[in-house]
């Protein structure tokens, strides 16, 4: 059994920052306190045993995180959870539209945090004894959680070359967030590559290749690795980098290449809300995915098909190469 120490060795990506915010009705006074710390020592050992028992550091990533965004809702600490609450978060998770797997992954990375207190993890209290956090009889709030049936088998088939092909006519290029949206899928199909290393490119990533050409760095793994980037690519890129502000010389090596067009409405969104901006902040891979489902939506191919995913899948299958004219001058 996990025992509580003053020191313990934090998984890859996890910090203090990341520890869930101080719930508005938690106790005070020296006991609360204890209690507290005793808690966030028992999410840091929950985090490090997922990572000793093989999660990957994106699974981790995500307890973290469903940790974190269970306690802002609930605002309860976590020794006063009660399986109302695990139902009721489990309610609004899914009147927020999220994907059914999506939900049970956030249940599931809950249901095994209080699996670890009540039966893996004891806390030392300030007298030095040894005390569990949350007593076996009590019994795991997420254990009887009315959770969304998923079917593996039954998933959204993937875009079609022809679909990717008219959802790509119906953006208008003669606007900057036409144009930037259009280089970020067009280069996501093209190249093939996972749309994370797609959304963190950078100006400096793109060199020109021996062949005349250019190609582009990313990271896999810890390591450096490069990808060509075809004409049609980085003509689209040019193009969009030109419609408004400097130039493509004009960009420096650190700056992302996809970003957001309006930063007042990324503000709009909660955890935004009260901190200023990063004009230089690449998009997220669920504003993407947002991205796409708009343009499907507009020649009437169903939403839930529409994953940025799936672009790199209809590339990699090879059944067709794009070839059209840009509209745009040759950059080469």
């Amino acid at each position: 059994m996990h025992t509580d120490s003053n020191d313990h060795e934090l998984t890859p990506g996890d910090a203090d920052a990341d520890a869930a915010p101080a719930p508005a009705r938690a106790e005070t006074g020296a006991d609360g306190e204890w209690q507290r710390q005793a808690w966030e020592g028992a999410r840091r050992a929950w985090l490090q045993r997922r990572g000793r028992v093989g999660k990957s550091r994106h699974t981790i990533a995500v307890y973290r995180i469903a940790f974190k965004q269970f306690f802002a809702w609930a605002e309860v600490p976590p020794w006063q959870v009660s399986a109302e609450l695990a139902q009721g978060w489990a309610e609004h998770l899914l009147n927020e539209g999220l994907a059914d797997r999506t939900i049970n992954l956030k249940l599931s990375a809950m249901c095994s945090f209080y699996d670890f207190v009540g039966s893996d993890y004891l806390a030392q209290t300030p007298d030095g004894r040894e005390t569990a956090l949350w007593p076996a009889e009590r019994g795991n709030p997420f254990e009887a959680v009315d959770r969304p049936r998923t079917f593996p088998y039954r998933r959204p088939r993937p875009l079609s070359q022809a679909e990717v092909r008219a959802i790509l006519a119906a953006i208008n290029t003669d606007c900057l967030t036409g144009r930037r949206d259009y280089a970020l899928l067009v280069t996501i199909w093209i190249t093939g590559r996972r749309a994370q290393e797609v959304l963190n490119l950078r100006w400096g990533d793109i060199q020109p290749s021996e062949e005349g050409g250019h190609h582009f760095t990313y990271r896999e793994r810890g390591q450096v690795r490069w990808a060509d980037l075809p004409a049609t690519c980085y003509q689209a890129i040019c193009a969009y980098l030109e419609i408004d502000g400097p130039p493509p010389e004009g960009m420096g090596p650190g700056d992302y290449v996809f970003i957001a067009m309006n930063p007042a409405l990324v503000q709009r969104l909660p955890r935004y809300a009260d901190k200023p901006v990063q004009p230089n902040r690449p998009l997220s891979k669920c504003f993407a995915n947002r991205i796409l489902k708009k343009y499907a939506r507009l020649v009437g191919v169903d939403p839930r098909r529409a994953r940025v995913h799936h672009l790199r899948r209809v590339r990699a299958e090879g059944r067709l190469e794009p070839a059209w004219d840009l509209r745009w001058p040759d950059r080469r």
